[in-house]
């Protein structure tokens, strides 16, 4: 066999909220961690996307951070490293499991010879997780978590690094203010994810510009309408499609889907006489929904972009590592955002960086 799951966690509850830290003892090098997460309802009324229910992910070897994202963070920086959506079991019914799937990708793609976690490389790597089932689903009442690796096995490769991801900053968006930040020089970029979220809301109607540059404006990489970049963007990465399932009445209720731009849903009955339903306010995560009668079955396809309200920005082009953007000669790269004229609320902006970080 060239290559072999390994479980590095087997299931177990999770009904506290805590922080489980497992040691990273596989010797053969990683392609892809994937963490699974499930919730299980008590009730109909969804509280928060499941997502959720993962506030953080990290990789650390001692004090040296390898990875930190939160779940929704993880999810789409997945998306965008694979085009593929993932494959979530959005469930808000009483006494089903919503479940949760949460990749770290090390590679290009899956079993990238080239780029891959190698534990050799470090002395004491650690995967460290923040789990609390009561933020999502519908007050889950259990939870349950569990954590596979995707390994070489008798495939004998030498990558020359790994694929690392962190948010790099986080800031509240004001209407029509500019936020100035100062990105690192340390190791090549592939990407920069940044993500917004907020209820009834497309991205661009959160951040509506975008600038890059380097050496006070010396080089400038991007300077636009956040609009117009997403045009550009949705070409190469394509929409992101799932299915969600659930119970609604005859009156509206929310439901939390992973798309939050661009959004068309599609609902149907699931079970039981015939059924009408009428949804809308797709953007920004959510749709609501409302049945001609009680306790309707319902199953939504939902397709759209901007999962978790997150755009990715690539930096060359993602299959070659020589093409990423190298910022060992840079003396200062900055991101400016400028939150939308009638942004209101205070949402939080996150920005994800994924560089090259060789061993």
């Amino acid at each position: 066999m060239n290559y072999r799951l390994a479980q590095i966690l087997a299931e177990e509850a999770a009904d506290t909220a805590a922080t489980k830290t497992i040691d990273i003892d596989v010797a053969d090098p990683i392609s892809r961690i994937s963490i699974f997460f499930r919730g299980q309802n008590e009730g109909n009324d969804p509280l928060a996307h499941p997502a959720k229910m993962i506030s953080k992910i990290e990789i650390l070897d001692g004090s040296d951070v390898l990875m930190s994202l939160s779940g929704m963070q993880a999810q789409a920086l997945d998306f965008y490293n694979g085009g593929k959506p993932i494959q979530n079991k959005l469930m808000y019914t009483d006494d089903d499991w919503s479940r949760m799937i949460f990749n770290l990708n090390f590679g290009r793609h899956l079993y990238d010879p080239l780029l891959a976690l190698d534990p050799k490389k470090f002395k004491n790597p650690q995967l460290k997780i923040t789990h609390n089932k009561a933020l999502g689903g519908c007050t889950c009442s259990a939870g349950y978590l569990e954590v596979w690796a995707d390994c070489f096995d008798e495939r004998v490769v030498s990558p020359e690094g790994f694929l690392m991801a962190k948010e790099n900053y986080s800031f509240a968006l004001t209407a029509s203010a500019y936020e100035y930040i100062d990105l690192p020089k340390d190791y090549p970029y592939r990407m920069i994810l940044i993500s917004s979220l907020k209820t009834r809301l497309a991205v661009w109607e959160l951040f509506d510009k975008i600038k890059l540059s380097s050496d006070n404006d010396k080089r400038v990489i991007i300077d636009g309408d956040t609009r117009q970049l997403i045009k550009m963007l949705d070409q190469q990465f394509g929409p992101y499609t799932e299915t969600i399932q659930g119970i609604v009445g005859a009156a509206y209720n929310t439901f939390y889907i992973t798309p939050t731009s661009k959004c068309n849903v599609v609902t149907t009955g699931r079970m039981g006489a015939a059924l009408y339903f009428t949804t809308f306010q797709t953007f920004g995560g959510t749709m609501e929904i409302i049945a001609n009668a009680a306790d309707s079955n319902f199953q939504s396809l939902a397709h759209g972009y901007a999962p978790h309200g997150a755009l990715a920005i690539p930096l060359g082009d993602l299959k070659d590592p020589e093409d990423w953007f190298d910022v060992a000669m840079v003396e200062s790269l900055k991101l400016r955002l400028r939150g939308e004229s009638g942004v209101s609320g205070s949402p939080t902006c996150d920005v994800v960086i994924q560089q090259l970080r060789k061993y």
